[in-house]
Order: structure tokens, then C-alpha cells, then sequence
């Protein structure tokens, strides 16, 4: 499986200007995330803000995993949805042979209203 940062960078700032969404946070396991300082540091590369996890397998097949907070006055099936459909538009534009990526968008986080 291949890993692509760049078009990771920009599915976050996609998914950011979703409306309800609150924040994006890194959706690799734990393992991946050792694995990744690791080579981060013997390279000197960083995955940085790339925090929507944009794969292919080995088959070929391109998706999207992301996880992300909402703000709890819009209605979180909504705002997944809209979320979804934003990814799956970008990566049909950015890769225009791709007839029917693979997106996973997962709500880790609901920003409610702090209570005066």
C-alpha cells in the first residue's frame, strides 16, 4: 500500500471547510504513527498537517480514511455525508480515472457549546 502526503494535505483542508466540521485528526493507527516518526526522523520528511490517510492498495484501489470533529449544532449524519461527498468529488478531480474511490469518515469528537 502507498501512501500519498500531498494529496492527504489537501483532503484536510477540504474536509476543514466542511460546515459542521470542527477539526481533523490524524487517522492512522497507532503502529502507523511510530512507523511513520520513525521514517519522519531517518529521512527527514514529515507527514505534518497530512492527516486524511489517501492509500492505494495493491489492487490499485484508491481510498480515503479520515476522522474528524463536529460541532454538535449541525446534524452529524449531515456533515458525514457532506464530508464524504467532498473527498469523493476532490479525488475524482485530482485523479480523473477513478470512477468510485473508497471514502471512511469516522466522527472521533462532538464539539458541544460551553455551558456560561
Amino acid at each position: 500500500m502507498s501512501e500519498d502526503f500531498t494529496v492527504s494535505r489537501e483532503m484536510t483542508r477540504v474536509i476543514c471547510a466542511v460546515p459542521g466540521v470542527v477539526d481533523v485528526f490524524p487517522s492512522r493507527s497507532l503502529v502507523q504513527s511510530i512507523a511513520d516518526s520513525l521514517v519522519e526522523s531517518a529521512t527527514g520528511t514529515a507527514a505534518g498537517d497530512a492527516k486524511v490517510v489517501v492509500s492505494r492498495d495493491d489492487a490499485g484501489v484508491l481510498t480515503a480514511t479520515a476522522t474528524i470533529g463536529v460541532d454538535a449544532g449541525f446534524p452529524t449524519p449531515d456533515t458525514l455525508r457532506a464530508v464524504g461527498d467532498e473527498v469523493r468529488r476532490h479525488l475524482v478531480a485530482a485523479f480523473p480515472r477513478e470512477a468510485d474511490p473508497i471514502v471512511n469518515v469516522c466522527v472521533s469528537h462532538i464539539a458541544t457549546a460551553a455551558v456560561p
